[in-house]
């Protein structure tokens, strides 16, 4: 009983130790200047809604107590990383889909080099590719594009979908598949009617993952993006200015930005925790 209640009690400081950054920033979005920059820190204050409404609508209050009016592009930004996340994450199930089933299942020459070759996508850090592609997306006008910035996007996504769907596919009986050619079924339609039902969760699973990452994805949208794509992610450095950092602001469009990855993978965490469970059962 004492262990119990003493696992109980490290998990629970374990989760508030990572959770407390994000409450950080909420609690920031609903405090005034005054109470951002109090030292020490304050835990119980008045929260207003002002930090909202000004990262909506532009009205803003300066350090002097003025209030003054700003274009505000949270929606905009809002919008952007919307296309970009559903644009990316349809390329990659298009892809991914028919790359991890044949690396899985059919006879493809040298597969073993192309599946470590999508595995190393996700070794290899964004910045050791992003200035050659920075020169291509300049050679091709694709710079400030969605569909540039959605193609750029499968190097975060695309490796994770196939590495997770890869043992997916490995776990289908071949036998199953056998059936299938035997009834006249081809190769296509075998993946489609047969193969795919059985995969649903994993299909599920993998997705929900890419749309997060995509979500949150930072860098290549720096650089290969600007004043028309920008996403969420980039959009909060609008708020630093050489005038003055409006933190509350700042904080209030962090929160907006984070609510729908957050809502998306609560809603989900079932078909998170039963695809990658049964893609994780090997015989």
């Amino acid at each position: 009983m004492l262990k119990k209640a003493a696992r109980i009690v490290i998990l629970g400081l374990f989760f508030m130790f990572l959770l407390f950054p994000l409450f950080w920033i909420i609690s920031y979005s609903f405090k005034q200047e005054v109470d951002i920059i109090a030292y020490p820190p304050k835990f119980i204050f008045k929260p207003t809604l002002q930090n909202y409404i000004s990262s909506f609508t532009g009205k803003a209050r300066a350090s002097t107590g003025i209030f003054y009016q700003t274009k505000s592009k949270l929606p905009l930004y809002l919008k952007n990383t919307f296309i970009l996340t559903v644009g990316s994450l349809f390329v990659t199930i298009l892809i991914g889909v028919p790359a991890s089933y044949s690396l899985a299942k059919m006879k493809v020459k040298g597969k073993q080099h192309l599946t470590f070759m999508f595995l190393s996508f996700r070794f290899l850090p964004e910045l050791a590719v992003i200035l050659p592609i920075y020169v291509l997306f300049n050679r091709l006008k694709l710079f400030d594009t969605y569909h540039g910035l959605i193609w750029v996007y499968q190097l975060i996504t695309l490796p994770l979908f196939v590495l997770i769907m890869h043992s997916f596919f490995q776990d289908i009986p071949q036998d199953i598949i056998e059936a299938a050619y035997v009834d006249g079924a081809t190769p296509i339609k075998t993946l489609i009617r047969v193969v795919l039902p059985l995969c649903g969760p994993g299909i599920a699973a993998a997705s929900i993952l890419c749309f997060i990452f995509a979500w949150n994805t930072f860098q290549f949208a720096l650089i290969l993006g600007a004043n028309k794509t920008q996403p969420i992610t980039i959009g909060l450095l609008t708020f630093i200015s050489f005038q003055e950092i409006q933190r509350g602001s700042m904080a209030a469009a962090a929160t907006v930005g984070v609510i729908p990855s957050v809502v998306f993978a609560v809603l989900s965490h079932k078909f998170i925790v039963r695809g990658l469970t049964l893609g994780a059962l090997k015989e």
